[in-house]
């Protein structure tokens, strides 16, 4: 097992794996956190801080250049991000940065609950403006083209341009075409996917942090893809974040920390370990120091797993999906709460 010491090279060097390229020192903010003389709290500071901006912008710069390279060959196509950039939760000063390439042919949408909502005696208060969004979509004509057929072509249309162009380029996965923007040193992962909404997206206008994505899986042959929210997920965990003056995301990447650190491989999420801390209610934390959040977090994690009934209850950030839907499900998150409990003890023993 690794020393306390060892954990915080291991961190260091995670935050800023060029730092000798790019001939830089620690930055303010690590300096900050060294200056504790105790080596656990110089561990914990560092697992909660966030990345420097100098390394967060050579992220976004490179999923900025495929972009930018994209926006030059394809057609019917917008972009977004998605991921812990949106959040700033990531752990890696060369975490890889998702660009969707979301199809702007056609959307689909949730025609059963639109109707249900405007034709059932249990809709709803929704007022006259809301009401006409939803009677405007479903009255849409049906597309013409073929959906599925759009979303393959314009995987193959992005593989053909990005071989040509970019040495590393790895065609060969399913929900992503891996590319290495090599100048700056980061992988960009170009995803493939097409909108959805529901009746909540429709009636707010269909702005972007409330609509559905479709992620286009290579190795189907009919399905668009499950439907996933990550522009709301972030839009949630950065205000509640906000709410608590960042200490949401410094559980976060306390848990993601951890997790990396830990000698063997452990199957809970990111997007788990989102939904763990952002059920964690805010009265319990909103005024605590990054020490107090260890113990703060960690009891909560055990009542999670110590109690099914709450296990149950525990839902993704967007309320859409539970967390824990099988018993390995449990023994992955037991191994992360091994290594979070391990941390709150040598805290206690200090």
């Amino acid at each position: 097992m690794k020393s306390i010491e060892q954990k915080i090279e291991s961190v260091l060097n995670r935050r800023a794996p060029h730092r000798t390229v790019m001939n830089r020192d620690f930055s303010l903010n690590e300096r900050d956190c060294l200056t504790s003389t105790e080596p656990i709290v110089r561990y914990i500071r560092l697992a909660m801080l966030e990345v420097d901006d100098e390394y967060t912008q050579r992220i976004k710069a490179a999923g900025e250049n495929i972009k930018a390279f994209l926006g030059k060959h394809l057609s019917g196509v917008s972009f977004h991000y998605q991921g812990s950039i949106l959040t700033n939760t990531h752990i890696r000063g060369n975490s890889d940065i998702d660009l969707l390439v979301l199809c702007e042919k056609f959307f689909s949408y949730a025609g059963d609950d639109i109707r249900r909502v405007l034709f059932s005696s249990y809709s709803p208060d929704f007022n006259d403006e809301k009401v006409a969004r939803l009677q405007k979509v479903l009255s849409l004509p049906p597309y013409e083209g073929n959906a599925f057929v759009d979303l393959r072509n314009l995987r193959k249309e992005s593989e053909m341009w990005l071989t040509q162009h970019y040495a590393k380029c790895d065609i060969s996965q399913a929900k992503a075409i891996k590319v290495t923007e090599q100048h700056l040193h980061i992988n960009v992962d170009v995803v493939i996917a097409s909108l959805y909404d529901n009746v909540e997206s429709i009636i707010n206008e269909q702005k972007i942090e409330y609509r559905g994505v479709r992620v286009f899986n290579n190795s189907s042959t009919t399905s668009l893809g499950k439907i996933d929210y990550p522009f709301q997920q972030a839009s949630l965990l950065n205000e509640r974040s906000a709410q608590t003056h960042g200490r949401l995301k410094r559980m976060i990447r306390l848990l993601k920390t951890l997790k990396a650190e830990a000698q063997e491989n452990i199957g809970f999420s990111s997007f788990d370990i989102y939904s763990l801390c952002y059920a964690l209610p805010t009265t319990l934390y909103c005024n605590a120091d990054y020490l107090q959040l260890v113990p703060i977090l960690t009891n909560f994690f055990a009542n999670i797993l110590i109690d099914s009934q709450k296990r149950e209850k525990l839902r993704s950030v967007d309320g859409r999906e539970k967390i824990f839907t099988d018993a390995s499900k449990i023994r992955e998150a037991e191994k992360l709460f091994c290594e979070l409990l391990d941390l709150n003890t040598r805290i206690q023993e200090r």
